[in-house]
This record gives structure tokens, sequence and C-alpha cells, in this order.
């Protein structure tokens, strides 16, 4: 079993939302990941923290990589580090 926590922190002064992602997103935790991401409002900068993602399995990534898409096509800025991403993605569970 899996457990994936997800965190919002909005500042709308500074029209900016920081997410942050703690535990394992595996396909699993996909409606969590959709059901909380998905409502975010358009025009809005995301800022997404992944220091405390222990592992992401394929799904989840591709569905992360669809959903910042999206974002930016509506009009936000999505800050990810890609690089932190990817390496959870091919070497879960240890230290980057």
């Amino acid at each position: 079993m899996s457990n994936l926590n997800i965190f919002l922190e909005k500042d709308e002064e500074n029209q900016r939302i920081d997410i942050s992602l703690h535990g394992a997103a595996t396909f699993m935790m996909l409606p969590k990941l959709s059901s909380v991401l998905d409502p975010i409002p358009p025009n809005i900068k995301l800022y997404v923290h992944l220091n405390k993602l222990a592992y992401i399995d394929h799904s989840c990534f591709d569905w992360l990589s669809i959903w910042a898409k999206q974002q930016q096509q509506r009009g936000s800025t999505v800050i990810m580090q890609w690089d932190t991403l990817e390496k959870r993605f091919r070497r879960p569970f240890q230290t980057l």
C-alpha cells in the first residue's frame, strides 16, 4: 500500500500556490492527486516541491507531466524540479 500526502499553501496576494508531495506517488494515488490538483485555478504561479517524495511510478510521473502542461495552457506558471522528479522515478527511496 502506498501513502501520499499533498500539501497546498496558498498565497492569494501573490497569486502563488506551493504544492508539496510527501511519500509515495503510485497509480493508486492518481484519484487523490487529481482531486487535489485539478481544481487549482488558472493564471497562478505553482511551485511543486518534491524533496519529500520517496517514490513515483510511471503512471504518476506521466500524470504530473500532463497536468503541468495543462496548467501552462491555462496561463499558469509551473515551477517543478523535473531533474529531481526523473531521478526519483529512476532511483526510488534513495537520497538525492
